[in-house]
């Protein structure tokens, strides 16, 4: 910051506050399919999604996988796996767009042959509410919680890394996006963030909305991420009439 000519030390005078903003408008790509698949230009978001990410340790016991009858063994990977399947049942039991993700796990000792001892693994649950993010939880350490009990040999740990509540657009302006778009010709249609954006820290001093362009087979955060610059354009032309609209209120 420094060699950019900025002084750390007055970060605080940056600070904006509740009030100083009339409004924050996001242009994002989806990073989904739901826009591409249904052949609709623009994503009119109506809630950036509650999220819980947690850690999960499940202890066991080494044993060799010859002769250990599956019985008498303590494996901390079969009770892990039994937990993200009941999870990812209860988060599609449950819908309004509520998801569940194990992306990261990792076995010890790792050897083909030897029941595992311990296993840590990652869980990632989002949704229009985090009341739904918590019910799948609780089915995970029900789970949990039942294999333990069906065998003294495990327990487990489980450790909350990352909370945050669901962010509401702001009614007035997402139905504005909807007269413009239409007044343009421009498709739209209402949909739910999944990811985290700059809105939802924006949310906490001023009104809110998010206006989606389709991804291409829904790729994000790779070499194959692709919009269309048609898209692109439909995306900015609606941002310029809705933010022209609010400024001249």
């Amino acid at each position: 910051m420094r060699e950019y000519g900025l002084d750390p030390s007055k970060v605080d005078e940056a600070i904006r506050k509740t009030g100083s903003i009339k409004a924050f408008i996001e242009l994002h790509i989806e990073q989904g399919p739901i826009l591409e698949n249904e052949k609709i230009n623009i994503g009119i978001v109506e809630s950036v999604a509650g999220l819980r990410i947690f850690d999960v340790f499940v202890h066991g016991r080494s044993d060799h996988a010859g002769n250990t009858p599956l019985t008498m063994r303590a494996d901390s990977f079969l009770a892990s796996s039994k937990a993200v399947c009941a999870g990812t049942e209860k988060a599609l039991e449950i819908g309004e767009n509520t998801v569940f993700t194990c992306g990261y796990i990792n076995v010890k000792p790792g050897a083909f042959n030897i029941v595992a001892n311990e296993t840590h693994f990652q869980i990632d649950c989002r949704s229009r509410s985090l009341e739904n993010v918590d019910k799948v939880i609780n089915v995970v350490k029900k789970s949990l919680d039942t294999s333990c009990a069906q065998n003294q040999g495990l327990s487990y740990e489980i450790k909350e890394k990352i909370s945050m509540k669901e962010v509401l657009m702001d009614e007035n302006i997402k139905s504005l996006m909807e007269s413009e778009a239409a007044k343009a010709g421009i498709s739209t249609r209402r949909m739910l963030s999944g990811a985290a954006h700059d809105a939802m820290v924006m949310g906490s001093i001023c009104d809110v909305a998010m206006i989606f362009v389709p991804s291409r087979g829904g790729r994000s955060h790779v070499p194959e991420e692709w919009t269309d610059y048609e898209d692109i354009q439909k995306g900015t032309e609606l941002l310029y009439r809705t933010v022209k609209n609010l400024a001249s209120e």
